[in-house]
């Protein structure tokens, strides 16, 4: 008796089941259309590994009293939160003060200013004003001659922030040519004709809408600042000492 229930396979006389040559896909309705047997996979995946590397503790690696290193809070400094750049600008304030034989280290200085100089244009007020106050209290400890390497670096981004559109950030940046003109004169001198350039259209502008007790205020930068390149001219260009 024949179980219709079970198919059987045909059989090649000697035992062997035999193999279709083409083998046709039924597209039910409703589903998702079957690739050609012979279509080509163009898909891929990508995995990606993130390798964090933590400073082994007691291996001669400084901190302020948080506990941020100097890797910590320069990796903090361009965070897209505007209270992160400020906490990391204060943390560094105060990682140098407790360990200033760092700002002795050309390896400390070249990522340090690479890191900070873009808040110099950043648009909040309070991360321009930390900026500020790291650099007063970090520049006085690095002289002239071992500022070369770096000085073109906050120039650019000071340039760049006397130009803005936003009138805070150009206002600003007097602040921070005020503070060069004072620690190095020499090499303020030496970008001169970038600095000067976009310095000399805002202190118009600003002396024109300024009160007159405030005048005075505004313009003490470009007058230091033109001052200066009269004597670096005469001078030569203004020394690196």
């Amino acid at each position: 008796r024949t179980n219709m229930g079970n198919k059987k396979k045909r059989s090649k006389p000697g035992g062997k089941t035999a193999v279709k040559d083409f083998e046709t896909k039924k597209q039910r309705v409703g589903k998702t259309k079957l690739a050609p047997g012979n279509a080509t996979s163009t898909e891929f995946k990508t995995r990606k590994l993130q390798v964090v590397v933590k400073e082994a503790a007691g291996a001669g690696v400084v901190s302020n009293e948080r506990g941020q290193t100097l890797t910590d809070l320069l990796a903090k400094a361009q965070h897209y939160s505007a209270t992160a750049r400020k906490d990391a600008l204060v943390g560094l304030r105060s990682l140098f003060a407790l360990h200033p034989h760092l700002l002795q280290q050309a390896g400390a200085l070249m990522p340090l200013f690479q890191r900070v100089a873009p808040c110099t244009t950043d648009e909040h007020p309070g991360v321009r004003q930390a900026l500020l106050q790291l650099l007063r209290d970090v520049l006085p400890h690095v002289p002239e001659h071992k500022m070369v390497p770096f000085f073109g670096l906050l120039a650019v981004h000071l340039s760049s922030a006397l130009t803005k559109l936003d009138a805070s950030v150009r206002l600003a940046a007097l602040d921070f040519v005020d503070l060069y003109l004072d620690l190095y004169p020499g090499l303020t001198a030496q970008h001169g004709n970038s600095l000067f350039t976009n310095l000399v259209p805002l202190i118009a502008g600003e002396v024109a809408a300024a009160p007159e007790s405030a005048k005075s205020a505004v313009t003490s930068p470009a007058a230091a600042f033109a001052a200066t390149r009269q004597g670096g001219d005469v001078g030569g260009g203004g020394g690196g000492g």
